[in-house]
């Protein structure tokens, strides 16, 4: 790998001396890992070829400023004691926050973004006696995880803060003494859509409002990202309208637009602070192809990998796509030596907890973790990152990778890929993969369905002038007078205001799947219910179905759908699990408009999105014991479909070039500013080769879907560019592939070939 492409990966973590070697021994006197060692960590020294590659990027010491805006004393005096220095990068989000400026952070993970954003709202509680800041966190666990820090460092200064987390598990008595006492309120944004229906109890914090922080920025994309960016702009009206002009201060991961993602999202202009001054430990990455053994699934080799490094004495988080995957992971590895734990949001908060102290205390060495790991949450011992599979984006991929080394130890990334398409390509050019950029991050605030929600809300709160209608956009005027028409909201003196009592518990923030419970029954111990999406309830929690818990298979025994309950008992057999095959179909039900372009049609319908599992492999260990039907209802998710039919302008033997054209598709959207995180996409030959783009009805539908078929013709023309840009040899996820989807996907020069056909026949005739 050339040096030029080693930088370029090192840039991902923040090197400022950027020394990056790749495929060299160290010297003998040189501690870090070179190709050599890391083949004897991972036992394979006799199969040199499954080592596809090794890439080192140097670490860099820190830099240290001091923030030009003088600290209150008590402040100074603190971080003078503990960190003592501020980073560069800590110094300057202080500056800007405290001269008024809006701005996000976006530095590599363990650089310390949270005392960043903490030392400027700390300097506005400490220097006014009634400010306030609020916190958003996308989730619960990162929520308590802060207020734990906060409750340590209002200790350490000596002034009232009475830090507390908001949310829907906070018991009514509290919730008063939170909202009458705390200076620094912890929530989320699902809670946040709820409580600003009720503004009028928040008075004291809105009317001091000082700061607001939203961590995790990179999170809010698509129609959530859109919904967060209202609740924002909701939350900055209320706090103007009792006086208040808070500073936003945003945290963002690996994303390719930091300062464009978070201007969107708050809907002002922001500073972008990205230049690392933390020390950041030597990384290591190492790509292992899993197809070497092919006696072994790449899930048991991984497992393998995990356990030979937990006995090199590494502290390994490893990283599954799915909670299945991540159960048996810890399953497989765990043996009378070693002890891997799973980790996972289905989990109780107390077990969560349990095992992070495990971790931090040294007495787990191993944690098989699903993406619940890869936001904020410090677990800094980690120094070695096993992922099993792509995680689908360059952004996650590094994320996770920066799990590691937390605490300054040289860090080491496994990257173990199987013999999917999309892993195959990686395998194929491995520098192309890690020199990629990472992705853009779309937040749909322009989405008409979002916005006609938003503007609900708002208007319930209080009443929407003009002006803010003029300020807020065509899009916002455009859903006023849709909700006009609809009598949703109506004029007063005042302004736009929605009749009658209040529409917040109806209007989540987005609409949820519903839950499912899965409850033990015939343990030792009890254990508590865990919660399931719909979704993952009907592809895991069938009857029959070996689910895992703690790495212990249960076998289902009973599913009640109509209370939406599984149960599950232990299963004897320790070595078997179960693998479903499920089928996907969109089925249109209305076409809502029709559109022609010569031999091309462009459809906007009503559709249903049916999901169901059909069948299921049992397995003990990697052998196939038992196939079987499954009986079980099918999932309909009702919404809008865009149809994109070829007819005879594509032959349906070019079927697989067509499917390389929808992943395209996909990845040109993000540039178009349209998230398609929310999409369901298909490729089918009848009636005719067509590509099926699904929205759900819960957000947004044909709302978005319209967006996309207004913009068909840039779409296809950023489709190209995104093809004929790659460098890959024959298709990769960055262009023909999708680490998702598991579909024959023609040769690189066939997709091409449809992709030019479908461009210059709807330029012709659209």
């Amino acid at each position: 790998m050339s040096t030029t492409a080693s930088n370029s990966i090192a840039a991902r973590f923040g090197a400022l001396a950027r020394h990056a070697v790749a495929d060299t021994p160290s010297r003998s006197e040189d501690v870090h890992l070179d190709r050599d060692v890391i083949a004897a960590m991972l036992g394979l020294e006799d199969e040199p070829e499954a080592l596809v590659a090794t890439v080192r990027l140097e670490g860099h010491t820190a830099r240290f400023a001091t923030p030009r805006t003088p600290l209150p004393p008590r402040l100074s005096r603190l971080l003078a004691e503990n960190p003592g220095q501020l980073y560069t990068h800590q110094a300057a989000v202080t500056d800007h926050a405290l001269a008024g400026h809006h701005v996000v952070l976006a530095t590599p993970t363990a650089s310390g973004k949270s005392l960043a954003f903490l030392v400027p709202a700390l300097a506005r509680l400490e220097r006014d006696p009634a400010a306030t800041v609020l916190a958003l966190y996308p989730t619960k666990a990162l929520a308590h995880d802060q207020l734990a820090r906060l409750v340590e460092l209002e200790r350490a200064l000596g002034i009232d803060i009475a830090p507390a987390v908001y949310d829907g598990d906070t018991p009514a008595p509290e919730r008063a003494r939170i909202k009458d006492r705390s200076r620094f309120v912890v929530t989320n944004p699902h809670g946040l859509n709820l409580y600003l229906g009720w503004h009028e109890g928040w008075e004291r914090i809105l009317a001091n409002l000082a700061l607001v922080i939203v961590d995790e920025t990179h999170a809010y994309t698509g129609a959530t990202g859109g919904a967060v960016g209202w609740l924002l702009r909701r939350l900055q009206r209320l706090a103007e309208a009792h006086g208040a002009a808070p500073v936003y201060v945003g945290a963002s991961g690996t994303i390719a637009n930091p300062a464009e993602h978070f201007a969107r999202l708050i809907g002002d202009d922001v500073v972008l602070v990205d230049d690392d001054g933390s020390a950041q430990p030597t990384r290591t990455i190492a790509i292992v192809d899993a197809t070497r053994s092919p006696d072994h699934a790449p899930i048991a080799q991984a497992a393998l990998l995990v356990r030979r490094l937990v006995r090199h004495r590494r502290h390994v988080i490893a990283f599954s796509n799915s909670r299945s995957h991540a159960e048996l992971l810890a399953r497989l590895a765990t043996d009378r030596a070693v002890r891997v734990e799973p980790y996972r949001a289905g989990y109780a908060a107390q077990r969560r907890r349990a095992l992070e102290a495990d971790l931090r205390a040294g007495r787990l060495r191993a944690i098989s973790a699903t993406s619940a790991l890869e936001l904020g949450i410090d677990v800094g011992v980690i120094d070695t990152v096993v992922l099993n599979g792509f995680p689908g984006s360059i952004a996650s991929l590094f994320q996770r990778i920066g799990r590691a080394g937390r605490s300054g130890q040289d860090a080491l990334g496994v990257v173990v890929l199987g013999a999917e398409p999309a892993a195959r390509a990686l395998i194929a050019d491995p520098e192309e993969f890690l020199v990629r950029p990472p992705e853009l991050a779309v937040a749909n605030v322009d989405q008409p369905s979002v916005v006609r929600r938003a503007l609900e809300l708002a208007a319930a709160e209080r009443p929407v002038t003009p002006d803010e209608l003029r300020h807020w956009g065509a899009p916002a005027r455009d859903a006023a007078a849709a909700l006009v028409e609809a009598g949703t909201i109506r004029h007063d003196a005042d302004g736009l205001r929605v009749p009658g009592r209040r529409p917040h518990r109806f209007r989540p923030l987005v609409e949820m799947e519903p839950t499912w419970r899965l409850q033990f029954e015939g343990t030792r111990t009890t254990i508590a219910p865990e919660s399931l999406s719909e979704s993952q309830a009907l592809r895991e929690a069938y009857r029959g179905a070996i689910v895992l818990h703690g790495s212990q298979p249960y076998r289902v025994v009973r599913v009640d759908y109509a209370a939406r309950v599984a149960v599950a008992r232990p299963e004897p057999d320790r070595g078997h699990h179960t693998q479903a095959a499920w089928y996907r179909a969109i089925a249109p039900t209305r076409v809502r408009s029709h559109a022609i372009a010569g031999s091309l049609t462009l459809d906007l319908a009503d559709a249903v999105l049916v999901e169901q599992v059909t069948s299921a492999k049992e397995f003990r260990g990697s052998v196939l014991v038992h196939q079987r039907k499954v009986t079980a209802p099918s999932r309909s998710v009702a919404g809008e479909a865009l149809i994109l039919s070829t007819n005879q302008l594509v032959d349906p033997a070019e079927l697989p070039a067509l499917h390389g054209v929808e992943h395209l598709l996909v990845k040109a959207l993000a540039p178009l500013a349209v998230g398609a995180s929310d999409l369901t996409t298909l490729t089918q030959a009848t009636p005719a080769p067509q590509i099926l783009f699904f929205a759900p009805d819960a957000l947004g539908g044909g709302t978005m879907l319209a967006t996309v078929a207004r913009q068909l013709d840039r779409a296809l023309a950023v489709s190209e560019r995104i093809l004929t840009t790659c460098r890959c040899n024959d298709g990769c996820p960055f262009c023909t592939l999708d680490a998702r989807c598991d579909g024959d996907v023609a040769a690189k020069s066939l997709v091409l070939d449809v992709l030019v056909r479908l461009r210059d026949h709807h330029a012709r005739h659209a």
